[in-house]
């Protein structure tokens, strides 16, 4: 009968490998804040989510950008020549997504940009954001949305294209 013990690893493998393990995490923590820090630095639009609309002018454009985000509860928060910037409280999902230990409301902003296409269209895009700390000059964090979350504004984008091209009598 042999009676020897079974072979325990040295307490040195399980350190090493927690070691690594904690290395490994810390390191892909900071790529993707290097990957997000150069996406957030990047001002103007992307290709997030897009419109064109043609024989329109920028006041009418403006104005149905206004109608359809009020109507889905946004408030209007910068109405500029080329730029719109809506916001509206995030969902009780979106705070527990983004919200992270803030006791504060996570706000959606949606910023709109009309771009001339030519002489008669313009690239209605815009891009979306959750917002940690809405309106604080000092603790303000805006996250950009990914791609994947681009259905609904870009359904958005496409009510205000159908409301200018099919108004209401």
């Amino acid at each position: 009968m042999n009676c020897t013990a079974p072979a325990v690893p040295p307490a040195t493998s399980h350190a090493a490998r927690w070691l690594r393990a904690l290395a490994l995490s810390a390191l892909t923590g900071t790529l993707l804040g290097l990957a997000g820090c150069a996406s957030a630095a990047r001002g103007g639009p992307t290709n997030f989510a897009g419109v064109i609309i043609e024989n329109h002018t920028t006041d009418e454009i403006r104005q149905a950008a206004v109608d359809v985000f009020t109507s889905n509860y946004y408030v209007t928060k910068l109405s500029g020549t080329d730029i719109l910037v809506f916001e509206k409280m995030g969902s009780g999902m979106d705070n527990l997504a983004y919200g992270g230990w803030s006791p504060n409301e996570v706000s959606i902003r949606v910023k709109v940009y009309l771009t001339p296409a030519s002489d008669i269209a313009y690239i209605v895009s815009c891009d979306a954001f959750m917002v940690r700390n809405a309106g604080d000059g000092v603790f303000e964090d805006e996250q950009r949305l990914l791609k994947i979350r681009r259905g609904p504004y870009q359904r958005l984008l496409e009510e205000v294209k159908s409301r200018l091209e099919h108004p209401a009598p």
